[in-house]
């Protein structure tokens, strides 16, 4: 079992239980798992998932972006033990449960985050998957997803061999 501590400065303000089957949303959005108040945070700015038994972080898109103990997240990165996550002006903390770990107790005054237990949320972010599907969806799909500029690379490639393969039929007439 793992969990996320949310601080502010040094402050904990709260310890959200993830779970393997549901995905925890971090966004300035009410709808947000984890919502935090501040201007630095994307309506849908992260969110935690699973697969294969370990926890992963993905950026959605965010403006000022996700870091991971002080690197920026480029798509989806792998959460460890005591990993500090840094979304705007907040901090968080993963802790894998399984492993040794300082326990930290929560402070329950609380003015800034809200903490609700959804699946994912209902607005733009929706349409999105993990960067790294779970085992079983990737199963029943058999393809990971494609982004639209992969599509695009994709295309070009065929035109340019198309062309080439043009140019080699009609040399070769001579």
């Amino acid at each position: 079992m793992a969990k996320i501590i949310v601080k502010l400065k040094e402050k904990t303000l709260h310890e959200i239980i993830l779970s393997q089957d549901t995905v925890t949303t971090i966004g300035r959005d009410p709808s947000n798992s984890i919502h935090l108040v501040n201007p630095a945070v994307s309506r849908f700015h992260a969110r935690i998932c699973s697969a294969g038994g370990e926890f992963y972080i993905e950026d959605m898109g965010s403006s000022n972006g996700t870091l991971v103990n002080d690197k920026m997240v480029p798509l989806t990165t792998e959460l460890s033990n005591k990993d500090k996550i840094t979304i705007g002006k907040y901090t968080l903390i993963f802790v894998d449960q399984n492993l040794d770990y300082e326990d930290v107790k929560t402070d329950k005054s609380d003015e800034t985050v809200f903490v609700r237990k959804t699946e994912s949320p209902k607005k733009s972010g929706e349409d999105r998957k993990p960067a790294i599907p779970d085992q079983q969806s990737s199963k029943k799909q058999g393809l990971w997803e494609i982004t639209s500029k992969e599509k695009i690379l994709f295309l070009a490639a065929l035109v340019l061999i198309g062309i080439l393969l043009l140019f080699f039929f009609l040399g070769s007439d001579k």
